[in-house]
């Protein structure tokens, strides 16, 4: 009988589960949309929403696929960096503003004043860091502070990915990677919040540990797989996704050592982007969240990344006046509005490359704030070069100034990891939008590095798929893990020719930012 793992990847639009073996190849998967409400500065989603999707997505993957239940060795998942609030019956708090709502996103930003508030205490006892409003001990300030009556409600606080594993296995869990508990106790005492220590539940496990006796008997009942199959403890989406690639290799080279990871950058590129650089040492750096240990052993992390990034591709294309148009014709092609836009950038660049189409065109792409390493989330958007023209060719450009834009920000936030002493030879993507060549080849163009491109397209589903196997124990460790699943199909190079035309585009991305500041000065009353 073969050795199968179920995974399961929670997007920001969608679910994925998929059947995969231990060689990392996806054999089968399903994929079901979820609700998602973004208001300005707010995300949020349904637990009930969630949790009804994953049920029948398993279903129908295991119904439609030639594999037996019985097959499944482990199961593993993966969701994005959310959170709930959860009543002492367990029961989600819905939010203030939207009764339909009790997952709050991990772009929800209301609670800026919050993260304002830590990162005044964090600068007056010396140091040089800021909180931003993704942080989800921010946003418990904030429900104590904005909503008293919901906080008296609540009696745990807990990570959409351990809220999941506890649906599966009836078990309280959390990892090293539970974003909910990393705070530090003197800046909770200095705002008066000793108290959010008293919602915090659960049993410490190491990421991709076996839960508990398994899947629980309801719900085992309710999927049609075996009672006690083991569940892993969960882990998030895009450190899953570096996992599954940083030690990447291709079909005939040896496998790779773990610190092969020190000399790559991981580019997990979706809604949001995040960058996970390696080192030996534990390093604090202005500008980044870490130092966390890594699962690999003796190594350590550190995350750049940007808040927008899918979500801003499809922010500028639904606002462009062509977007309907090239959208149907896109689909009359049979082919996505982004892939038509490409084959259309193709044609308009004729014998130059694509990146020179926007000598003029410039976006300083913080249209949701600045994660790193700027850390300010009310830094906005800028957008130059515009002109009255609303044909498919000036939406084509600006796809591309989005691009580009989202590529000078990667950049931005490599070197300032380089600054801190990290070197990269490669950077390593997964995640959706790293299924996209242009928008790859534009973020080497921009960085300079070559990257490697996953065998598997969806990368990201090898994360549960890793943590699955390691709870069935049909891993030895992380190393093996990884080492099984982690190959590349190709690698991309940047263009030389290129490396001085990106050096002024990043001179331009570099002094909108100045303008901004300067704009902002200008306004002042006082």
């Amino acid at each position: 009988m073969d050795d199968i793992l179920l995974s399961i990847d929670v997007g920001s639009g969608s679910l994925r589960c998929a059947l995969a073996n231990t060689e990392g190849k996806i054999l089968a998967q399903q994929k079901h949309a979820i609700r998602c409400w973004r208001p300005a500065g707010r995300m949020g989603f349904s637990s009930d929403d969630i949790w009804s999707s994953l049920v029948d997505t398993i279903k129908n993957l295991i119904s439609l696929s030639s594999y037996e239940p019985g097959c499944i060795r482990g199961i593993g998942l993966d969701t994005t960096a959310s959170m709930l609030f959860l009543t002492a019956d367990m029961k989600p708090i819905a939010m203030p503003d939207n009764p339909e709502c009790d997952v709050y996103g991990w772009m929800d930003h209301r609670a800026l004043p919050q993260s304002e508030q830590f990162s005044a205490i964090m600068r007056r006892t010396g140091g040089n860091q800021r909180m931003i409003p993704e942080t989800n001990i921010a946003r418990a300030l904030w429900l104590k502070q904005a909503h008293p009556e919901l906080w008296k409600q609540c009696y745990c606080i807990i990570d959409l990915s351990d809220y999941l594993v506890w649906k599966l296995t009836d078990e309280l869990t959390f990892t090293n990677g539970s974003l909910s508990r990393r705070f530090d106790e003197p800046l909770l005492e200095a705002v008066d919040f000793i108290d959010v220590k008293e919602r915090f539940h659960g049993i410490h496990l190491p990421i991709g540990a076996a839960v508990g006796e398994g899947l629980g008997k309801t719900v085992a009942k309710s999927l049609k797989i075996p009672v006690g199959t083991p569940v892993a403890s969960a882990i998030i989406d895009g450190y899953g996704g570096t996992l599954a690639t940083i030690l990447s290799r291709s079909e005939n080279e040896p496998a790779n050592p773990p610190d092969t990871a020190l000399k790559r950058l991981s580019m997990i590129v979706g809604t949001s982007t995040i960058y996970i650089a390696t080192s030996r040492q534990p390093e604090t750096i202005y500008g980044a969240w870490g130092p966390v240990p890594s699962v690999l052993p003796d190594l350590y992390h550190n995350t750049v990344g940007q808040s927008a990034a899918g979500i801003l591709l499809d922010y500028i294309l639904a606002n462009h006046p062509a977007h309907e148009l090239a959208s149907n014709r896109a689909r009359q092609k049979g082919l996505s509005i982004t892939d038509y836009l490409n084959v259309q950038l193709e044609k308009m660049a004729g014998e130059q490359p694509i990146a020179s189409l926007n000598q003029n065109i410039h976006m300083l792409p913080y249209f949701a704030g600045n994660r790193t390493p700027r850390m300010n989330m009310t830094l906005t958007g800028m957008l130059s070069g515009l002109k009255l023209d609303n044909s498919e060719d000036n939406l084509a450009l600006h796809y591309l100034c989005t691009i580009q834009a989202l590529a000078l920000g990667a950049r931005h936030n490599i070197e300032t990891l380089i600054s801190a002493g990290y070197e990269f030879d490669l950077l390593t993507p997964a995640g959706g939008l790293a299924k996209n060549p242009l928008f790859l080849a534009e973020h080497c163009n921009a960085t300079g590095l070559p990257a490697a491109i996953p065998e598997q397209p969806d990368a990201m589903l090898l994360s549960g798929a890793m943590t699955a196997g390691l709870a069935a124990k049909l891993f030895s460790d992380w190393t093996h893990a990884i080492q099984s699943v982690s190959r590349y199909e190709k690698i991309i190079n940047p263009d030389p020719e290129l490396a001085d035309y990106y050096e002024r585009k990043y001179c331009v991305f570099l002094e909108m930012y100045e303008d901004q500041m300067k704009y902002r000065k200008i306004m002042k009353k006082d």
